[in-house]
């Protein structure tokens, strides 16, 4: 899966409002976080770790990314729409297919960072351009100027 912790990022959007970000001192034993706050399957954001920052789906699998620690920080509880995952395996797919041309398209041509932004060489196949506009415009509508 695409990292969500970057797409969140690069659309200043993690899905959550002040009243779902919980300050407190947490413990992660045994790769588990105990909570009662965050519902199984929901995403979630840790900020303020050492070891686990970023943005995990309440789910065993990915549970196990988390490791065992102690931390003073915060748990954002997100509200991560359907189309906004799907939009994130869409770019997993697209940078797959990326991985796999050869000859002379080697990828990005020049990206940038702030808001994000990346531009493909010319000799980029046109079905990528087009899915360039393409992912572009549904980014955008995830897009907050700042984050709460």
């Amino acid at each position: 899966m695409t990292d969500i912790t970057r797409m969140c990022t690069i659309l200043h959007n993690f899905f959550t409002d002040k009243n779902h970000i919980f300050y407190n001192i947490y413990t992660i034993p045994d790769n588990i976080l105990n909570n009662n706050f965050i519902n199984q399957g929901q995403y979630f954001r840790i900020t303020g770790s050492s070891f686990n920052n970023g943005v995990y789906c309440n789910i065993s699998d990915d549970l196990k990314r988390l490791k065992n620690e102690t931390f003073k920080g915060s748990i954002w509880v997100m509200d991560v729409p359907p189309d906004f995952i799907n939009l994130c395996e869409e770019v997993e797919r697209f940078n797959a297919k990326i991985a796999e041309l050869s000859g002379n398209f080697r990828g990005y041509s020049a990206e940038s960072w702030g808001g994000y932004s990346y531009s493909l060489p010319t000799s980029a196949p046109s079905y990528m351009q087009d899915w360039q506009c393409k992912i572009k415009q549904a980014m955008n509508s995830y897009r907050k100027i700042n984050e709460i």
